[in-house]
């Protein structure tokens, strides 16, 4: 039996851990993966209304905007994302409340019976998310959810995930990237993504995609049998304006207009990622009651998603890794007044830092590369050298402090997934913005 949450993490990662040593890392997904192991357990568990949530940008936010139109429809609804900013726990969730450490035990504890048993070849593990979602499911039926939202990871082809029968797909925007597990083209990304479609299926809602990515996904849904809604066809956004607490826009659906919808985020792609999840949750309740979605999604906190997280400097936190982000994070920089720029990068070597550099150098007066205290990311000084000779300070706290030194009144942090965790877990942004936060 468990005894710590430690140990039911640990039991969560055991299959995957044994396997490591006889995995090569430049395979693809296709050599390393194998979510047969759990189709079995998962397709016993699983129940109720089920979405599905993929993309390359815009999954997690997409994830929590839905979540919270369900709720404010009183509709009790389980939620699966990943990864966790602070605690593991985050990853699973109902009406936004995060499973507690006894049940995840509790959970753990009936399982691993049931996955330990499954005869798993050399080499061959049982994914951790296979394992999260047969937990998660546990905890909903005690729970007695109606609709599960549920995150799909880097793709879907291999992705325990799409063993999950499921009545919708949302598929945010797709763009090159994770190259090694999932394709060298944006044609193969989208093919393996594209698999979120399955038949039986109601209808898959379709994010604005390059035309490319856009008849991948228009080719499955009519292999499939699945009727598609798509973003600036069926729903879309506009009258977008920011302010200091975040952005302000209209949503337009086939049944109705909704009116001043406020979200304390910026960026166009999140009014644009409100449109896809309130068109589904329009779908999915019948007849959406509008003041309480306008409610709730006011409410709405997602941590380093354009997040700000000081006002003097004005400080702003994104989990940016790619170069196909950095036009939202500059329509942000044009907006907010400032006169100096400084930029923190905390991006994984075997992700294109050199183009986000790149991209971000004219803007930037000063930019600082640094690293994470996750030990399974690489960061070094030739990721500075190679972007142009700039500073490497090792530590996302260091790194923030020496920007602050540089007089800078506009501070960007940007970085992989870990960087958020570091910054929460150390005090050192103004409190006051963080009480704020936090409430």
């Amino acid at each position: 039996m468990f005894h710590t949450k430690q140990e039911a993490i640990d039991f969560i990662y055991e299959s995957y851990l044994k396997a490591q040593p006889y995995l090569n890392y430049n395979d693809p997904d296709g050599k390393k993966r194998n979510p047969a192991w759990t189709k079995e357990i998962l397709n016993e568990l699983a129940f109720g209304t089920n979405v599905l949530i993929t993309g390359s940008k815009g999954k997690g936010s997409v994830s929590h905007m839905l979540t919270l139109i369900l709720m404010s429809q009183g509709i009790k609804t389980g939620l699966v994302t990943s990864p966790h900013i602070t605690d593991f726990c985050e990853r699973i969730r109902v009406d936004e409340t995060v499973i507690c450490d006894e049940k995840l035990l509790e959970y753990a504890d009936s399982l691993k019976g049931r996955i330990r048993s499954i005869p798993v070849k050399q080499g061959g593990y049982v994914s951790p998310v296979g394992i999260i979602l047969a937990l998660a499911f546990s905890w909903f039926r005690e729970e007695n959810t109606k609709v599960h939202v549920l995150e799909c990871g880097k793709g879907v082809r291999y992705d325990d995930t799409r063993n999950i029968k499921h009545d919708y797909s949302i598929v945010t925007p797709v763009f090159k990237e994770h190259t090694r597990e999932l394709g060298k083209t944006i044609e193969e990304i989208a093919g393996d993504k594209s698999r979120v479609i399955q038949p039986g299926q109601k209808y898959v809602f379709l994010a604005e995609q390059q035309e490319c990515v856009n008849r991948i996904f228009w080719d499955r849904a009519k292999e499939c049998g699945v009727s598609v809604r798509q973003y600036g066809k069926d729903f879309f956004c506009e009258n977008i304006s920011f302010g200091e607490e975040g952005m302000s826009f209209d949503v337009v659906t086939e049944k109705k207009r909704y009116c001043g919808i406020k979200l304390p985020l910026f960026g166009t792609h999140q009014a644009k990622n409100c449109a896809l999840a309130l068109a589904l949750g329009e779908e999915i309740s019948g007849n959406l009651e509008e003041d309480g979605a306008k409610e709730f999604l006011g409410k709405m906190h997602y941590p380093g998603r354009m997040e700000i997280v000081s006002r003097h400097p004005f400080t702003l936190l994104d989990a940016c890794i790619n170069p196909a982000s950095v036009p939202m994070l500059k329509e942000i920089i044009e907006r907010v007044p400032h006169k100096k720029l400084a930029v923190i990068l905390a991006i994984p070597e075997d992700k294109d830092y050199l183009g986000v550099a790149s991209a971000l150098k004219e803007e930037a007066a000063f930019m600082v590369f640094t690293s994470t205290e996750n030990p399974h990311y690489h960061f070094s000084k030739q990721q500075a050298e190679k972007a142009g000779g700039f500073p490497y300070i090792e530590g996302a706290k260091k790194a923030y402090e020496y920007v602050k030194n540089m007089d800078a009144d506009f501070i960007c942090i940007l970085g992989t997934t870990s960087l958020i965790t570091d910054f929460k877990k150390q005090p050192f942004f103004p409190i006051s913005i963080c009480k704020r936060r936090r409430r």
